[in-house]
């Protein structure tokens, strides 16, 4: 198989992300707000299947200037798989998914091929991309395991999806649910379903 070269990609095609953006408010709205556990669950893993295509991930590593990453889970997985098959020059941290349900994050696999760049003394910062932020929880999981662990910051997360209803000045979103629906964050707190 060919490998393609980080200046051959193009970045997001528009064509393929809107039509992305109507799977995620299908997804949405067709989900029952009085469902079980394991149907958000379902719906949950089932959004997150649908950002692991090639097109989508390449044109985000294209786009993303940082070269230090921090993935987690099964997308993080693809994100690993697209950065060696393309020979992205970028050094990430892998660790393990559902961390926002408790799992203790492990390192899974790490790459540090630029980390020879820096010039001694530099404390070099992180960036998590993740494929969805809803609570929060994992980014705090995880800042506080590299501040413990590592002593590197995590200074941004992008992510594909945002489900928070709360602004976070170091967290952006391809898609925020609230943002393109218009919701007051403060006043239309409610608005949200609770799961």
């Amino acid at each position: 198989m060919a490998i393609k070269r980080q200046e051959e990609l193009r970045g997001i095609d528009q064509e393929n992300y809107t039509r992305l953006l109507k799977q995620i408010e299908g997804k949405f709205h067709s989900y029952p707000s009085d469902g079980t556990r394991d149907e958000k669950w379902e719906f949950y893993s089932d959004l997150d299947d649908s950002y692991r295509q090639p097109w989508l991930v390449d044109g985000i590593l294209d786009w993303l200037w940082h070269p230090n990453l921090i993935l987690t889970g099964q997308f993080g997985e693809y994100v690993v798989e697209r950065i060696e098959e393309l020979g992205i020059k970028k050094d990430y941290l892998l660790f393990n998914g559902r961390l926002r349900e408790g799992v203790k994050p492990i390192i899974l696999k790490e790459n540090h091929e630029v980390r020879n760049f820096w010039k001694d003394g530099f404390v070099p910062t992180w960036l998590l991309l993740d494929d969805s932020y809803y609570s929060g929880r994992t980014r705090l999981i995880l800042e506080t395991y590299m501040r413990k662990h590592r002593d590197y910051p995590i200074t941004n997360t992008v992510v594909v999806y945002n489900g928070c209803p709360r602004w976070h000045p170091q967290v952006n979103a391809l898609y925020s649910w609230y943002m393109v629906h218009g919701l007051d964050l403060d006043g239309d707190f409610k608005v949200r379903r609770e799961w």
